[in-house]
């Protein structure tokens, strides 16, 4: 998957462009719409955050259970040693 960055503003008219026509401005195909699509920078900006958010929410509890499975761990290999030592 390609990303694209738009200058803020292309494929918008605005009236400096009213004398031009939709194929000077830029490629179009057949329904009028951009050839050349991509993400602006605002708005990778703003998935980057989202993640960013989620991340910052997960990882507390992922970590607070990562402790917990290191003891239960532990605690079964000491018992699993307890039994071959008996053994």
């Amino acid at each position: 998957m390609e990303i694209r960055l738009r200058p803020f503003g292309v494929g918008r008219r605005s009236h400096k462009t009213d004398h031009m026509t939709r194929h000077e401005e830029h490629p179009v195909d057949g329904r009028g719409a951009s050839k050349r699509r991509g993400f602006t920078l605002i708005e990778i900006l703003v998935v980057i955050v989202v993640i960013a958010v989620m991340a910052g929410l997960v990882a507390p509890n992922v970590f607070k259970h990562v402790g917990e499975a290191k003891n239960v761990s532990a605690r079964s290999q000491i018992e699993m040693l307890g039994a071959a030592l008996d053994a």
